[in-house]
């Protein structure tokens, strides 16, 4: 009980009441829990505090993908605690994912402040329509994508790097976010065309090296 007091003690108040997600998990004295996307369609389940913030969140998200922690953070400039900043992972953010908008959080912001949002965005678009319609819980998520291309902040020796990169790429291709010329766009599916058959020396090694029964 003291520690979560000292962690919401330590991080700035809260903007909006607490969800039902929240209160029920809090009656249950376990975490709250929610889903981090990626570009290419997978996710990653991560429990936090409801204090915690985009910030400390991000560096576990980091952690479980395998990003190293020299892969510093985007907003280490802006004027915030140092504790604050002290994990956060330079060059990609957390954003919130508002159906076809999408907002990239601060790093003092708390989750648990976001998601209530969504909960009363729910709630009042349900109750104002035309006809009352359940909720749509995946119309709200959170999305972990690079925030800043400088080359300063990024490691394409890296592998998940890389990887991250490529499918962000290529979505904002697709959904027409920038611009992209001819020769980028023959360097994209080249790059798309030696991952594969990169993949597939790999696992041929791999049974190379363990051959079954024959």
């Amino acid at each position: 009980m003291f520690q979560c007091l000292h962690r919401t003690q330590g991080t700035r108040r809260r903007q909006w009441a607490p969800s039902k997600e929240e209160i029920m998990c809090t009656i249950n004295r376990r975490p709250i829990y929610a889903r981090f996307h990626f570009m290419d369609g997978q996710y990653h389940a991560v429990e936090f505090n409801p204090s915690a913030t985009a910030g400390a969140v991000l560096d576990v998200v980091r952690a479980k993908v395998g990003l190293p922690e020299t892969a510093q953070g985007t907003k280490k400039f802006l004027i915030l605690k140092a504790a604050t900043l002290k994990n956060y992972c330079l060059g990609y953010a957390i954003y919130e994912v508002l159906g076809s908008s999408e907002r990239s959080l601060q790093p003092d912001e708390k989750l648990s402040d976001v998601m209530s949002k969504w909960e009363r965005y729910r709630v009042a678009t349900a109750t104002n329509g035309p006809t009352p319609q359940p909720p749509r819980r995946q119309m709200h998520f959170f999305l972990f994508k690079k925030h800043l291309f400088l080359d300063q902040y990024m490691d394409l020796s890296d592998p998940v790097e890389k990887e991250l990169l490529y499918h962000q790429m290529l979505h904002g291709l697709r959904t027409d976010r920038f611009p992209v010329s001819d020769k980028d766009a023959v360097s994209s599916a080249i790059f798309k065309f030696c991952r594969k058959i990169q993949l597939i020396c790999e696992s041929s090694g791999h049974a190379d090296r363990n051959p079954g029964a024959s």
